[in-house]
């Protein structure tokens, strides 16, 4: 007991502080992912997201428009928010990222950085279309992007190249969810 108390008390300070209640493992998220991302999908090693783990799946007789619409209204319905800013369509491809449900932590996520679901998709030919799902880490903290998904808190960038109130305050939400905003002009 006390060697698990010491154990736990280590891990809390090492993480700074922070506990996550229960980390979803990324095959366990994937496989519970809404089947407009393929009911036909098959997981697959893949060297860089997190898990190493993602779904692949083809979808026919579909144009990219209308499998990002579907993807997004069963995404939203299952409690993912989509990242617009990160969000590219562009002729015969697509790529969205997806912060997940609220309260969702995802196992293997790095201090400092948050979990997103990435979906790439591709034309293969004029009826078929690739479709890659994994869950992919980006930059917290103050190379993050705050979008709508984060409920939009205030915050200011600590880059000085960029006009900023040192009288705002940046607020952090577990888990390490983004802290400023990028002004584009």
């Amino acid at each position: 007991m006390i060697r698990r108390i010491a154990a736990l008390s280590l891990f809390a300070a090492l993480s700074g502080g922070f506990i996550p209640v229960s980390a979803e493992p990324v095959k366990q998220l994937l496989k519970s992912l809404p089947t407009s991302l393929g009911s036909n999908a098959e997981m697959m090693f893949s060297a860089n997201p997190l898990g190493q783990l993602a779904l692949n799946s083809r979808h026919q007789n579909t144009t990219l428009d209308a499998l990002l619409a579907k993807i997004r209204t069963d995404l939203t319905k299952a409690g993912y928010c989509e990242e617009p800013i990160r969000t590219n369509v562009t002729r015969g491809t697509f790529s969205a990222t997806w912060a997940p449900p609220k309260g969702t932590v995802v196992d293997g996520t790095q201090q400092g950085k948050y979990a997103v679901l990435a979906t790439q998709a591709v034309m293969l030919d004029q009826s078929v279309i690739n479709l890659n799902v994994s869950f992919r880490e980006v930059l917290g903290g103050n190379q993050a992007v705050i979008t709508e998904c984060y409920g939009g808190s205030s915050s200011s960038s600590n880059d000085s190249s960029q006009d900023s109130n040192p009288a705002e305050t940046t607020t952090k939400s577990k888990p390490s969810a983004p802290s400023i905003k990028i002004k584009l002009f």
